[in-house]
């Protein structure tokens, strides 16, 4: 199994913090003046974040000082980058792929949901939404004449996954009022990107971040309509292990060009399991999974690692989901693991059908301050006789992002952004049968 060159580069879409700083805050940085009205802030203080395909700048609006994230699609290699001219013109192509598409698919966004005559209470509270409350919004983008592509969007103040991983450095959990309505944001948000016609793939807390008291779904060039195929061979898409469903672990490991598959919603309703079980034990479920192969493996052996961890998810029999979740709450466990992480799509719970689920439902007078509340000895020793994991990760390698179709470990410092990478792919059976997931499964409807 071979791999090809590697390339490594922070992911921009997740960044620890995005303060909305003053215009006086960052005076003293050299600015450019793009699209006419937009001031964006250069060097290496000016940037947000840097992905393989682009560049994401700290920037305001010229007449308002109003912040705003500016991205860049890259449009030639980096200079001392050694590239074939092959894999730079594929490269470009990808970039403009992806530059596009985000721009389709966030106009499609900014649209108001259609009045329906939903056929379940849960439709109808994801039609009722405002879109703005849902997803990023874009407020410009680069003509298509243009040889620099921008898209200028909302600046937001910080990841999901930056959250959690500061309770989890200050030892402290989130208040239950805080899951759910973190919870009921994840799953409007995803049951909004479906009902506008979209599969978003790479569902995870990094693609999640919050402007001012919502919570909004970002990272959307990787969309792909409801129902198209895609091959194995794409390159504009991406996934992370941890939290990629099992067909789509065998689909990614293929190594038959040919192979194609047909994206549905429930690809995206496995990786909301896997993000809501997350906001209770603060860690991915599977990643435990991923550290036990790292060192069996070796933690030199990169590829083997992360091919190994994907064979494990595509011959999954069953979701061990932590005790912490069952504590939390039953009905809400059980949702996630019977309903969210059937492992046959086909019985997969939809973003509406959890949203008509009881524990779905938060306090009015839920909290919108993330900010740690530090858990007492006592506190902590209990959770722990709980089965509840309060130990600080070391690690983020298992939650990186993966352009598809190629897979490649990274090594991955604790406190770096989400790295991209492309490698080759190895093929894997389906193994095992589906028949106990059946037989637990709540025979739920997907959408």
């Amino acid at each position: 199994m071979g791999c090809g060159e590697t390339k490594v580069a922070h992911d921009l879409e997740v960044i620890e913090t995005l303060p909305a700083a003053s215009k006086a805050e960052h005076a003293h940085l050299e600015h450019k003046f793009v699209l006419g009205k937009f001031q964006m802030a250069l060097g290496s203080e000016g940037v947000l974040g840097e992905g393989t395909s682009s560049v994401c700048h700290r920037g305001s609006e010229a007449a308002t000082g109003k912040p705003v994230a500016i991205k860049i699609y890259k449009t030639e290699a980096k200079k001392g980058q050694k590239s074939k001219d092959a894999e730079k013109t594929k490269g470009k192509i990808t970039n403009n792929v992806k530059f596009h598409r985000q721009i389709q698919v966030l106009k499609e966004l900014q649209k108001p949901f259609k009045a329906n005559n939903a056929s379940s209470k849960g439709r109808n509270r994801i039609l009722s939404r405002d879109s703005a409350n849902l997803f990023v919004q874009m407020f410009d983008f680069s003509p298509s004449e243009c040889l620099e592509r921008y898209v200028v969007t909302e600046l937001g103040q910080c990841t999901l996954k930056s959250v959690l991983r500061k309770h989890v450095e200050a030892k402290a959990v989130l208040r239950r009022d805080q899951i759910r309505h973190i919870s009921q944001a994840v799953v409007l948000a995803a049951g909004g990107l479906h009902e506008k016609g979209f599969v978003h793939l790479d569902i995870k807390p990094e693609n999640f971040m919050l402007f001012g008291n919502n919570w909004k779904l970002i990272d959307v060039d990787g969309c792909i309509p409801i129902g198209e195929e895609v091959s194995c061979t794409d390159s504009t898409l991406s996934f992370s292990p941890c939290y990629c469903a099992p067909e789509w672990a065998r689909f990614v490991m293929c190594t038959d060009s040919r192979t194609t598959m047909r994206v549905h919603t429930s690809l995206d309703c496995w990786s909301v399991g896997m993000t809501l079980a997350e906001l209770i034990c603060r860690e991915a479920p599977l990643k435990q999974v991923f550290h036990k192969i790292s060192r069996d493996v070796g933690v030199q052996e990169r590829h083997s690692v992360i091919t190994r961890f994907l064979k494990h998810i595509g011959r999954m029999e069953e979701v061990p989901l932590p005790q912490c979740v069952y504590s939390f709450d039953a009905d809400f466990a059980r949702m996630i693991q019977h309903g969210l992480l059937a492992l046959l799509p086909d019985i997969r719970l939809s973003m509406a059908d959890c949203l008509e689920r009881k524990s779905m439902h938060p306090s009015k007078h839920s909290s919108t301050s993330y900010e740690p509340v530090t858990v007492s000895k006592k506190a902590t020793t209990s959770r722990k006789s709980k089965g509840e994991d309060l130990q600080v990760l070391s690690s983020s390698q298992a939650t990186t992002q993966y352009a598809s179709p190629a897979v490649s470990m990274l090594s991955t410092p604790e406190t770096s952004a989400l790295a991209s990478t492309q490698s080759s792919s190895a093929s894997i059976q389906r193994e095992g049968s589906n028949e106990r997931s059946m037989k637990r499964a709540s025979g739920g409807r997907r959408k």
